[in-house]
């Protein structure tokens, strides 16, 4: 039985990470052949373990951030596959030292916002800008770009952030306006707080209290978000465009005052008519 990515081939920028390198095994052991970008050597090894389990991957160490390295990302991807059918904009600067930056507004420099906007969807549009070409010449192609629950609501701290995640989904919109009738599709994912991710900048009380706004009770894992990027590069969403997937447990599909009610007596406010 052929895989869903069976013959697909697509880029997958920070593939090192947590999220990255899970996503990217998922996605082989559906048949894509991928080429692993990531800053970090280390993406050397997951494309061998990934080689070493019987799916093809070539890694590339790169900035996504610089023209040159995403131009030879996307030759490497054409020269050793002949095409490109999908690209995940998965890259941005999340260290603990750079994310821990991200306050108050006050004590913010506008290099800093301007830098946090430019890692994330500077780099995806310049990802996208290049790959764009290749995926018509190919016939095809879904652009996937990683926003962040973060997007949908103001916070005490991670101001940046949370506007430059804001604009990987009005990117992806925009790109799937502008190039639908090239059958390309753009859509984002909006992950929650996935450990190993989001949770190194984090208290562990921080953390039990996203957990208790959350609908569902668990911590988010890899696959979890590694199975909606699979569905939106894969033919089962061919009609799916210019949309945001928000994976995050429930995080933001309710009212604000979700875990306050539930620590009240009785589970909170009886609903009346």
């Amino acid at each position: 039985m052929a895989g869903r990515l069976e013959g697909k081939v697509a880029i997958l920028t920070g593939s090192a990470g947590t999220l990255g390198a899970g996503t990217a095994k998922l996605l082989a052991g559906e048949g894509a052949r991928l080429v692993l970008n990531d800053i970090a050597p280390r993406v050397y090894e997951l494309a061998d373990e990934i080689m070493a389990a019987g799916g093809e991957a070539v890694a590339h160490v790169g900035d996504v951030g610089k023209e040159d390295d995403v131009g030879a990302m996307v030759a490497l991807a054409m020269d050793r596959y002949g095409r490109l059918d999908g690209l995940w904009n998965n890259a941005g600067p999340v260290s603990n030292d750079f994310v821990f930056k991200d306050s108050h507004i006050l004590d913010m420099s506008l290099d800093y916002f301007v830098e946090t906007f430019r890692g994330h969807v500077g780099a995806a549009f310049l990802c996208s800008k290049t790959a764009i070409p290749a995926m018509i010449r190919s016939g095809s192609g879904s652009i996937v770009n990683t926003s962040s629950s973060a997007a949908f609501a103001g916070d005490i701290v991670l101001h940046a952030y949370s506007v430059a995640k804001m604009g990987m989904i009005t990117l992806a919109q925009s790109i799937a306006t502008a190039y639908g009738p090239d059958n390309i599709r753009c859509n984002a994912v909006a992950p929650g707080l996935v450990p190993g991710r989001s949770s190194g900048v984090m208290a562990e009380a921080a953390i039990k209290v996203v957990q208790d706004s959350q609908m569902l009770a668990r911590a988010g894992e890899p696959i979890d978000i590694g199975n909606a990027v699979l569905f939106m590069l894969s033919d089962e969403s061919r009609w799916f465009t210019g949309q945001v997937m928000a994976v995050d447990g429930g995080l933001t599909g309710h009212q604000p005052t979700l875990a306050t009610r539930r620590g009240m007596s009785g589970g909170g406010m009886q609903e009346g008519g």
